[in-house]
């Protein structure tokens, strides 16, 4: 599905915006990607959050300590908009990350333009995935559209980009 997957490590670049996408699962896997679009206009997916079985309070507390580790704590976490209508005992899911902190947004529902756009970005050269994100890079590799399969980080990865197409993630 993805022509060409850019990895690398880009210590020190300054960035302009960034975005934190989260693909929130009940009975499936939870993931969260830390994406930063550079001053020279490339993104970069620097950090990842993944976790097969969890809690929303405590895998959105993980989420802000990866934020507050990659100092970018104000980021935007653009959630899977689902979550703002599923509960977690008697809270709604996004209500659970935006109370330890986080600034949290629906994020798009938009599947098949946001994978266009990362398509798009991958085959310009200019999305670059940090060896850090582990898991996204097991997922890019197995991606296959039309399958709801092994595509949670995917899913974080282009709720985060679409955002930055989109919106304004300044930090």
């Amino acid at each position: 599905m993805f022509p060409s997957i850019y990895i690398d490590v880009m210590d020190g670049e300054s960035f302009d915006l960034c975005a934190c996408g989260v693909d929130w699962g009940i009975r499936s896997p939870a993931a969260a990607v830390l994406v930063l679009r550079l001053k020279s206009g490339m993104y970069y997916a620097v950090n990842e959050v993944y976790d097969t079985d969890t809690d929303a309070i405590s895998f959105a507390d993980r989420v802000r300590t990866m934020l507050e580790y990659e100092g970018v704590s104000s980021c935007p976490v653009w959630i899977d908009a689902s979550t703002f209508n599923r509960v977690d005992g008697l809270v709604c899911v996004a209500d659970r990350f935006a109370g330890v902190g986080l600034d949290v947004r629906p994020a798009t529902r938009n599947r098949g333009r946001s994978l266009e756009l990362l398509v798009d970005l991958f085959c310009r050269g200019v999305l670059v995935i940090s060896p850090a994100c582990c898991q996204l890079l097991r997922e890019l590799k197995m991606f296959r559209i039309g399958s709801d399969r092994n595509d949670h980080a995917v899913d974080a990865l282009r709720y985060a980009v679409y955002a930055m197409e989109v919106s304004s993630c300044v930090v």
